[in-house]
């Protein structure tokens, strides 16, 4: 369980890149470029990004508790990505 939830953190974190501005710069080489390219723009998310980095590199949160701030974070992620996209469609 803890591996799966190190990884999980480690593909949240670079998930945030969809959140990159168009021209943003070149693709962050770590978890930690990841996470500051991703405080840069939403720096209210710092509580966040701090439980995923410390995921990442050593797992303790309870499964049941790891589960709940996943689905938290994926639904934030996809909020944002909506946000960006606005009314486009994909043809």
């Amino acid at each position: 369980r803890l591996r799966l939830q190190k990884e999980a953190a480690r593909k949240w974190l670079r998930a945030t890149n969809v959140l990159r501005p168009p021209g943003g710069g070149d693709w962050p080489r770590t978890l930690d470029a990841h996470a500051a390219q991703c405080l840069r723009q939403h720096p209210d998310q710092a509580a966040r990004v701090a439980f995923f980095l410390a995921e990442a590199q050593s797992p303790s949160a309870s499964g049941a508790a790891f589960t709940q701030r996943v689905a938290q974070a994926a639904a934030w992620l996809s909020a944002c990505v909506d946000e960006q996209v606005g009314g486009l469609t994909l043809r």
